[in-house]
């Protein structure tokens, strides 16, 4: 998935009203290369939804909105997004000075490898804080 094409779907997602969990089908799977081990199957769909949450960020809030400078509100409108296309999106925040520790950094990945164990950190300069974003694939229960 290429860069203009996340930015195209990010626009036509999030640029329009949130639509129910579960309706949007983005087909990620497709993007994985074939015989791909499950974490890297995992780190490819977290990267891509990593890229196309980034530019969501930029349709919904400006082009200078950054992942570090959301505030609660924010956060709780772009999980409502990522539910329509069946994704849980984490933010943890905490005010340290270091990043927190990632498991997948240090080579250390649970024997079953979950989609939320790999995450991407933003540091927040003026608040002295990190939020730590990861993305849960939501089991939704079509009608």
């Amino acid at each position: 998935m290429d860069q203009n094409n996340v930015s195209q779907i990010a626009a036509h997602i999030f640029g329009n009203p949130v639509k129910a969990a579960g309706t949007i089908c983005l087909e990620l799977d497709d993007a994985v290369p074939p015989g791909a081990t499950p974490e890297f199957r995992l780190q490819i769909i977290s990267e891509i939804l990593m890229q196309l949450l980034l530019e969501g960020i930029r349709v919904r809030f400006g082009a200078d909105a950054r992942p570090e400078t959301l505030d609660e509100q924010q956060i709780l409108v772009l999980s409502d997004y990522l539910r329509s296309y069946g994704y849980g999106l984490v933010v943890r925040t905490s005010h340290l000075t270091d990043p927190p520790t990632v498991a997948a950094e240090v080579g250390i990945l649970p024997s079953k490898c979950e989609l939320q164990d790999f995450c991407e950190r933003f540091y927040n300069f003026d608040l002295g804080s990190w939020h730590e974003i990861a993305f849960l694939q939501l089991k939704i229960h079509r009608k």
